[in-house]
């Protein structure tokens, strides 16, 4: 925030320079709280939040069914929420049933979203298939949703805010998801958890690593590695709990022998 003001202050003319850019040599302190590592949404949890969110997408009473539509998409493909915002018309080919990712959402001058001309990591730039859940959820947003957003969209982006007809930023989506997600009972709620719940779900279904590095456009392959290593082992405590469970319901725990007043 302090940095923001001081480029502010530049824009101005109040400073001649920003002191905290890297040329000054200062050096901001290290955070020491801990990362909160994503976590995948439960099947549970996704189905609530499915129903949720298509029970909104249809009611016409709703005012910001594009958010519905944008974090479905996140769920079912695993795209980031500024590469779904940069979307145009011509970047969805229903025909094929092929998304084309070639930008993303980025801050321009005064922090205003715009459309940057790449996406965030080379590899960002791809092309991914629709599945039949996802190709669902754009049709209908094409032929019930679509047709109704103000006119003078001239960037021709898919998703645009419904009264100012600007670029969405990705913290307005999130706001979105977050009121969702304490209507149904999820808790530490941020719309990355989709991204997160998609490559969890690929896992789960046997997808190999490479295929969704691909999808999902991580720069390397370490990272899908981290998160198949971190499902992995909460996999093998869910297993290894079913044996444990099984030695206690046929009174084989270490408990049940121990000797009374050791």
């Amino acid at each position: 925030m302090l940095k923001a003001a001081l480029n502010q202050a530049v824009y101005n003319g109040a400073l001649k320079k920003n002191f905290l850019c890297k040329e000054s040599g200062i050096k901001k302190p290290r955070s020491h709280v801990p990362t909160k590592k994503v976590r995948a949404l439960s099947v549970e949890e996704q189905k609530a939040l499915v129903e949720e969110l298509m029970r909104e997408l249809k009611d016409t009473s709703y005012a910001n069914r594009n958010f519905c539509t944008q974090l479905l998409i996140e769920l079912y493909t695993g795209m980031r929420m500024g590469e779904i915002n940069a979307l145009t018309l011509q970047d969805v080919d229903m025909q094929n049933m092929v998304v084309h990712i070639n930008k993303t959402v980025t801050n321009g001058q005064n922090y205003a979203p715009i459309v940057g001309e790449t996406t965030k990591t080379e590899n960002g730039t791809r092309d991914i298939g629709l599945g039949e859940n996802c190709y669902e959820i754009f049709a209908y947003y094409l032929k019930h949703i679509r047709p109704k957003i103000v006119k003078g969209n001239t960037l021709k982006l898919l998703f645009v805010t419904n009264r100012t007809n600007e670029t969405i930023r990705t913290s307005e989506v999130n706001t979105a998801f977050k009121r969702v997600c304490q209507k149904i009972g999820i808790a530490d709620a941020n719309q990355h958890m989709l991204r997160h719940t998609f490559i969890t779900n690929c896992i789960d279904a046997g997808v190999k690593p490479e295929f969704v590095q691909k999808s999902v456009g991580h720069a390397s392959i370490e990272t899908t590695f981290d998160i198949y290593n971190d499902v992995r082992k909460s996999s093998e405590q869910n297993e290894l709990q079913k044996v444990n469970d099984f030695y206690s319901n046929h009174g084989l725990s270490v408990s049940d022998f121990s000797e009374s007043g050791e």
